[in-house]
């Protein structure tokens, strides 16, 4: 099978395929969540009182009349049921994230990303089985999905800033990051062709998942010295193109400098413009469908439209973007410093302008979605910077920080929906203008301190303090001792 797999593969550089793996695995991730939420639309039934709508916008069609056969296999939950069995995912996520971080930054990120797809993965099969028993054994495997995944998200960094050189840093981290748009639509779809066997999409991407492992077997290794597939030109491309990297045995002793990484102002700046970002980022991605169905009263299927936004024009512009990143930083019309504070803040800046329209335009549908799409844009400007940042910082530590960025993300996604959930009545604009107001005061106090503290150049704590030979040898007063 190897010499085989290496007639096929020696012709293509490894650092692309390992790109591939890491965009394919992002996109079944992100699969395995939506198969989740679309489940949840389609088959939990709240029992929600009758209320009259104060929203002034004509309703567009009328919503469609679910009958009573239709609901004879629906699930019963209460809304904190509900709430409870979403939210084990983000409490998964969290647990696993950072350990998984310090374990990929030492030991490699291959074996880890192996691990958490397999677990999700076969996760992912069971839930229609469990969802059926009740919601307590699906709440205990939504915390273990959200563990597995928790291994995979800050293992990609670490495997990243082993295989990227820097000038390719970007887009390498861009393309990778596109697949979570591509898996955001493939749910979507997945959802719509079988909408009426809504078990269907958990068995396709749980056997996806688990075809990925395998082929992730065969054609990965943790870093470029370690593929048996790799070219010797491609191993010293690499290997002379990265910084902050050195070559070490397993003998090595892998500190974690976690006083010099808490105490560090950069990776501080980094988090808060982070927990800003994705304030926005999760509220419109899982919020924007209900915002548009209780406000603007389109049906639910008409509110699909949105997802072109998430599933298209977000990965298209964080390819694009990567791609300009890196050709503005290698041909010096700016310092990757530079580049990432404009990137970073300006796409914050912009984003506040957009929340404040969304709101204000009624029921003007059109310019509602226009500026979903363009907001959708916006973020494609943040991923093809920011989420390189770690790798900039350290990359010796990339696990661990990306592991802190992600983290906070999480959490962003846990309280995100909690702040919708407290709107009494969703019709009222004036309730949304609450939520709308407080996406951009985070955008506007947390995105600041980047300008000013932010930064792209690797950190003093990346390289591990050498002992000196003095150190290492006894000293002649020692020897005396023994005699």
């Amino acid at each position: 099978m190897t010499e085989f797999l290496k007639k096929c593969c020696i012709h293509i550089p490894q650092r692309f395929i390992m790109c591939g793996l890491i965009f394919a695995v992002y996109a079944v991730c992100i699969m395995d969540r939506q198969a989740y939420f679309q489940a949840v639309r389609t088959m939990v039934y709240i029992a929600t009182p009758a209320e009259e709508s104060k929203s002034k916008c004509p309703a567009m069609i009328e919503r469609r009349h679910i009958d009573a056969e239709e609901t004879k296999s629906r699930f019963y939950w209460d809304r904190r049921v509900k709430r409870a069995v979403t939210q084990a995912f983000y409490v998964g996520f969290l647990v696993s994230n950072i350990p998984a971080g310090c374990v990929a930054d030492h030991y490699g990120g291959r074996g880890l990303m192996i691990v958490g797809v397999l677990v999700g993965s076969l996760t992912t099969l069971s839930l229609p089985s469990l969802a059926i028993r009740g919601p307590t054994p699906l709440l205990l495997a939504r915390l273990v999905q959200g563990v597995g995944q928790g291994l995979v998200f800050s293992s990609t960094h670490s495997l990243i800033a082993q295989w990227a050189p820097t000038s390719e840093r970007s887009r390498f981290v861009g393309i990778s990051h596109s697949g979570t748009g591509l898996g955001w639509g493939m749910g979507h779809v997945l959802h719509h062709v079988f909408r009426d066997r809504w078990q269907m999409p958990f068995y396709l991407i749980g056997v996806m998942g688990l075809l990925w492992v395998l082929v992730f077997y065969l054609l990965s290794s943790s870093n470029p010295i370690q593929s048996v597939y790799i070219q010797d030109t491609e191993l010293q491309y690499i290997l002379n193109n990265r910084e902050g990297l050195v070559v070490q045995t397993l003998r090595v002793r892998h500190h974690i400098p976690w006083k010099a990484v808490f105490k560090s102002l950069p990776v501080w700046s980094l988090l808060f413009i982070n927990w800003a970002f994705n304030w926005t980022h999760y509220t419109m991605n899982n919020q924007f469908r209900y915002y548009i169905i209780s406000v603007l009263r389109i049906t639910e299927d008409l509110s699909q439209s949105s997802t072109f936004g998430e599933s298209v024009v977000l990965p298209t512009s964080i390819v694009f973007w990567s791609i300009v990143s890196d050709y503005l930083v290698n041909h010096e019309y700016m310092s990757r410093t530079f580049h990432r504070k404009l990137f970073g803040f300006t796409c914050n800046a912009l984003m506040i302008i957009c929340l404040l329209i969304i709101p204000s335009a009624g029921c003007s549908g059109l310019t509602v979605f226009s500026t979903h799409v363009i907001l959708c844009y916006l973020r494609g400007i943040y991923y093809s910077a920011m989420y390189a940042n770690p790798i900039d910082l350290s990359p010796r530590h990339a696990g661990l920080l990306m592991a802190l960025l992600n983290s906070t993300g999480s959490v962003a996604g846990l309280f995100s929906r909690e702040i919708v959930s407290v709107i009494d009545t969703p019709s009222d604009i004036s309730q949304w203008w609450l939520v709308y107001l407080w996406l951009i005061a985070l955008l506007a106090v947390f995105s600041p301190p980047y300008l000013c503290f932010g930064s792209a150049e690797v950190q003093s704590w990346n390289t591990p303090v050498r002992r000196t030979m003095r150190s290492i040898m006894p000293s002649p007063a020692s020897h005396g001792s023994d005699m």
